[in-house]
């Protein structure tokens, strides 16, 4: 076995002796693993490309000369390193409806890249694009649909590059699925699709790192993965003549119980912190050299020999701090055979994987990412609205300490509060700023903002998927209630405690689904903490609840004292409701007799008419025509009643009266052997005409009342006209 010391001591004996000419031989500095020569090349060093992106680069990968990357309008672009002409994009808007872009992959080859795509709001799901190198176009992965991929094990011994080869990928709940992608044609064909692991054992615990390989001349297969604060290691030898390798590495795994897996476990990982897992491979014989898994207080590092005595072929393992100066855990992180390279904000760190020490930083110039302290920030507040925010987000969102975190969220707020801007995106980044890092201040800039969706100015999903993704509960119930997700908010207000649930539940205004709502939290509270008397209090909480209600959740050995107070108080409730019913009863009865006998009284009532009485509308003596007396004292001839009634009737009535009225005369006019039923007849449709015609006074009853918005001139244009 060769450990990385006797690799270097080799390096540096070769080159001694490439440079015995020199009399003077210059040490190695400290922790800097260099082999000075006579004409020294420096480890590391910064080229410019000489292409120019049009747009924000949002994503990068490299793999086997190639390059891509995805840029901020939803387009791919691909060069070859090599021939900087050779180079196409590729656009993706039109599969990004109601989605952005989380992550993307690139195999060895350097030819089939995955882009795992996140929604922005509830309504849609993740999903899977797979780009091959050849195509212009990317195509779906169905099978991955509603599975948020977050990494990818690619297979390194694989050298076609219209197959993946067997590939695993992990899910941010916590799945490992193998499945093989390889293009026919213009399609895309997903062979050998299946679960085969869940880290998580049902709980949504993102994988945040995967790598898998084969022990050289040998079937044993090693799956390394990691997650927000474990290192896990699969190991199995397997039968040559498997179908589905990968899966059978897991399989010895599924019913072992997880407390003796083989893992390595970080306490305490802060929130919305995440780890990282890089490999070194020997690409001759597609093995690591050695692995690094990032997290939050180190670098765990392992080297690893295909030949070792160890069956677990980990040669050794030590945790490397970061360097003292650094307060923030980097963005990213690559491993060479020497160094372990961390990129931040700002600047980019190498340490050396002998002695730990930084042997190397390059600080970014504000030419390529300008960096906001308190002096730009201040600057930026006294231009107000001369600067639009908006166009500063570019700069906002690179992050590189806590301190910057302050200041941007002093920007955005003297924005929001004192500018008074209304951007959508300025209001979800200062949200996602506070659900990352000051999650006390979420709550209350969410309040502030109101309950009204249609004045606030952040996307409501945006905002619940943020919420969610960092886990406070808080802020996704009221997120939820703002969206009338009342079931789901209540579910979760229950699993913070049972106030917010009740508060939840009272601010709904359908009665029935109140009702509901208010059943489910008192299921909750008697089958969760089996106190009575805790229950029962919700029945003054909740007006719509009763005790009849709460019993079928109680057990069926409880001891029926405990709801005899709550059982007599309802008794005496009912009881209450019965008597006043019975009022109600009584007073109804009381008031049907009373219309009974007006009735009865009104068919003994009479109206004297004199010879003097005249008519309403013509003054003309009374008798002289057929007429009609109203209980309000009004009078009208028959025919100057239905004279005065006609313009005030609608066009239906109206013309139902005149018809009525044509066929009473063609009845009188007519000579018939059956004058009885011609009678009868006359007799009908003159009841039905007095009907229409006497039904209320013409003067004070409903139809005059209904009319009084009526202008008494109709045609005031011509009246006008004659006055003039």
């Amino acid at each position: 076995m060769t450990s990385m010391f006797d690799q270097y001591n080799k390096t540096l004996k070769r080159d001694e002796t490439s440079s015995k000419s020199s009399s003077v031989v210059t040490p190695t500095s400290s922790g800097y693993i260099s082999v000075r020569m006579s004409q020294e090349a420096p480890i590391f060093s910064k080229l410019k490309m000489n292409i120019s992106m049009p747009h924000v680069i949002n994503h990068l990968a490299v793999s086997n000369g190639w390059l891509m990357l995805v840029m901020a309008n939803n387009v791919v672009f691909r060069m070859q390193l090599v021939d900087i002409n050779r180079s196409d994009e590729v656009p993706l808007e039109k599969y990004m409806a109601g989605q952005e872009i989380a992550r993307v992959f690139l195999d060895p080859l350097g030819a089939h890249l995955l882009i795992a795509l996140v929604p922005k709001s509830t309504q849609f799901v993740p999903e899977l694009l797979y780009l091959h190198r050849s195509q212009s176009k990317p195509k779906r992965i169905d099978k991955f649909r509603d599975h948020e991929i977050t990494c990818v094990a690619f297979n390194y011994e694989n050298d076609s590059e219209t197959s993946t080869g067997a590939i695993l990928l992990g899910t941010s709940r916590g799945l490992i699925f193998e499945v093989e992608l390889a293009v026919e044609s213009d399609k895309v064909v997903n062979n050998n699709w299946k679960q085969v692991f869940d880290i998580g054992r049902n709980e949504n615990i993102p994988i945040t790192g995967i790598e898998y390989f084969r022990v050289p001349s040998t079937n044993e297969y090693i799956v390394l993965a990691s997650s927000l604060d474990r290192f896990y290691k699969f190991q199995e030898t397997i039968k040559s003549d498997d179908r589905q390798p990968l899966q059978s590495i897991f399989n010895s795994y599924l019913n072992v119980p997880e407390d003796i897996q083989d893992f390595y476990e970080i306490k305490n990982v802060a929130k919305g912190k995440t780890t990282k897992l890089r490999v070194c491979y020997d690409y001759k014989s597609h093995f690591p050299r050695s692995f690094g898994w990032i997290t939050e207080p180190c670098i765990f590092y392992g080297e690893m020999d295909p030949k070792s005595d160890n069956p677990a072929r980990i040669v050794h393992n030590k945790r490397i701090p970061f360097p003292e100066n650094e307060k923030n855990s980097p963005v990213a992180f690559a491993l060479t055979d020497f160094h372990a390279i961390l990129v931040y904000p700002d600047h980019l760190t190498a340490i050396s994987l002998l002695n730990y020490q930084t042997v190397y930083e390059e600080f970014i110039s504000e030419n390529f990412g300008p960096l906001m302290n308190a002096e730009t920030i201040a600057a930026a507040m006294m231009q107000g609205k001369r600067l639009d925010p908006v166009k500063l987000l570019p700069t906002l969102i690179v992050i590189e300490s806590d301190v910057h975190v302050a200041e941007i969220i002093r920007y955005l707020e003297f924005c929001i509060h004192s500018m008074g801007c209304t951007e959508t995106a300025i209001h979800n980044f200062i949200i996602k700023l506070y659900a990352q890092h000051r999650g006390e201040k979420l709550m209350i800039f969410l309040e502030t903002q109101g309950k009204d969706v249609t004045l606030i100015h952040y996307d409501v999903h945006y905002a619940l998927r943020i919420c969610r993704q960092h886990d406070i509960p808080e802020a996704c119930v009221f997120l939820q209630c703002l969206l009338e997700m009342w079931y789901q908010a209540v579910e979760l207000a229950l699993t913070v405690n049972t106030k917010l649930a009740q508060q939840t539940a009272s601010m709904v205004q359908d009665r029935d689904l109140k009702r509901k709502l208010w059943l489910r939290i008192a299921e909750h509270e008697i089958r969760g903490k089996e106190d009575v008397k805790e229950a029962l209090e919700l029945l003054g909480e909740c007006d719509l609840l009763r005790i009849e209600d709460l019993l079928p959740f109680f057990s069926d050995f409880e001891r029926i004292d405990h709801f005899k107070e709550a059982i007599c108080d309802a008794l005496k409730e009912y009881n209450l409701k019965i008597q006043e019913q019975r009022r109600d009863m009584d007073e109804s009865a009381k008031s049907a007799e009373k219309v009974r006998a007006d009735l009865q009284s009104f068919r003994n009532r009479s109206v004297t008419i004199s010879a003097t009485d005249q008519c309403s509308i013509c003054t003309a003596c009374l008798l002289v025509r057929p007429f009609f007396v109203f209980p309000c004292g009004h009078k009208f001839h028959e025919d100057c009643l239905e004279k005065h009634l006609m313009p005030l009737l609608t066009t239906e009535v109206s013309q139902r009266l005149s018809g009525l009225k044509v066929r009473l005369n063609m009845l009188g006019g007519s000579h018939t052997n059956q004058e009885g039923d011609a009678q009868n007849a006359r007799e009908a449709l003159k009841e039905e005409i007095q009907t229409i015609v006497a039904s209320d006074c013409v003067f004070c009853g409903e139809l005059t009342i209904e009319t009084i918005d009526k202008p008494f001139i109709s045609d005031w244009d011509r009246v006008k006209n004659d006055w003039n």
